[in-house]
């Protein structure tokens, strides 16, 4: 009997430790399960923060410029076409009276879309010694934005690289990008940003010789554009403003040069899915003056703190620097907010009253 209770025993203790042996084999099998869970999870996350790494690394050419640094940029350029105006525009309004008939009205015409002409005249009190200058500036300031910060594809107007055929492009991109806006203008705004960073690769240890030839493809079509339009605007009306002592290779390179400085940041700009709105003479003529207008910036010959009374209120009569807005976000979100880049200076007469 005792033995039977012993053998009993000796058979419930192996029992109890086959369970035992089985439900820490389980328990095993859990933890190295639960481990390689925990791997994979880890190693997902370090891939993630991998590719997030190297996709911020690519893309660091094309990180938002900073407000403050886009406006010091613009105001800039702004400087650099005041002091070219300045230095190579004629000294005094006579030059005005000598010309022909036709080459007055053609530069009258020109004139109307930075000053209100009325009975092909200038603005009253615009036949100072230092009207050309500021004639020439406003000039060059509306050209200069309208062919290089309006439309994102504007370097392409010349062509890419030697290929001209792609000023058939430009026109076909524009399109494209304005249908686009009427059916969702956070993905046009994607597409165009996209666009432009795609044509000027990033170089890098692994850049492609495919990405070198774009690249330097595009900076060509930047540079000749500039060329071409700083071309173009000396050799329209605007030459009758110019000083033919100073009209020389060495005016025409410093314009060259702020044009290309222009074309550079307005392209960087456009990589950016915010949108940009150029505001000129025919889109602010309905305003009048106002120092306060924080979208207008009175000339310096404007003589506001003396005249203000009589000033506020009166209509803009020169637009002397267009109005440059930033639309959205740099996600391309919220269109409909704005932040100004570059305010309009306006100039009227100081006397008027």
């Amino acid at each position: 009997m005792q033995r039977a209770d012993f053998e009993r025993q000796i058979r419930n203790l192996n029992h109890y430790q086959e369970r035992k042996e089985r439900e820490l084999q389980a328990e095993i099998r859990k933890l190295k399960a639960e481990r390689d869970s925990s791997e994979e999870k880890y190693e997902a996350l370090i891939r993630k923060q991998q590719e997030e790494s190297f996709k911020q690394m690519s893309n660091a050419r094309w990180l938002p410029i900073e407000d403050t640094k886009v406006v010091s940029d613009l105001g800039r350029i702004k400087k650099e076409m005041r002091n070219w105006a300045k230095s190579t525009g004629v000294k005094g309004a006579e030059a005005l009276e000598n010309l022909s008939n036709s080459d007055l009205m053609s530069l009258l015409k020109n004139l109307s879309h930075v000053a209100v002409i009325k009975n092909n005249e200038l603005p009253r009190g615009l036949s100072e010694s230092k009207s050309p200058a500021l004639l020439l500036n406003a000039l060059l300031a509306h050209h200069l934005y309208t062919t290089m910060f309006r439309s994102p594809f504007f370097f392409l107007d010349g062509g890419l690289g030697e290929d001209s055929s792609a000023t058939r492009g430009a026109a076909l991109l524009r399109t494209i990008y304005k249908l686009a806006q009427h059916s969702n203008k956070e993905d046009a705004h994607a597409w165009r940003s996209q666009t432009l960073q795609l044509l000027l690769p990033t170089l890098g240890t692994n850049t492609t010789e495919g990405e070198r030839y774009l690249r330097t493809k595009t900076e060509e079509s930047i540079a000749a554009v500039s060329r071409i339009q700083a071309s173009n605007f000396m050799d329209g009306s605007a030459r009758h403003l110019l000083d033919p002592n100073n009209n020389n290779e060495g005016s025409k390179k410093k314009l060259e040069g702020i044009y290309h400085e222009a074309a550079t940041l307005s392209y960087r700009l456009w990589t950016q899915r915010t949108d940009l709105k150029c505001l000129t003479l025919q889109d602010l003529k309905r305003h009048t003056f106002d120092a306060d207008n924080e979208y207008l910036t009175p000339h310096s010959l404007v003589r506001y703190d003396d005249y203000e009374d009589q000033l506020k209120g009166q209509p803009i009569t020169l637009i002397v620097h267009p109005l440059l807005l930033a639309f959205g976000t740099d996600e391309g979100e919220d269109d409909e907010s704005e932040r100004i880049w570059a305010s309009a200076e306006v100039w009227l007469d100081s006397k008027l009253g």
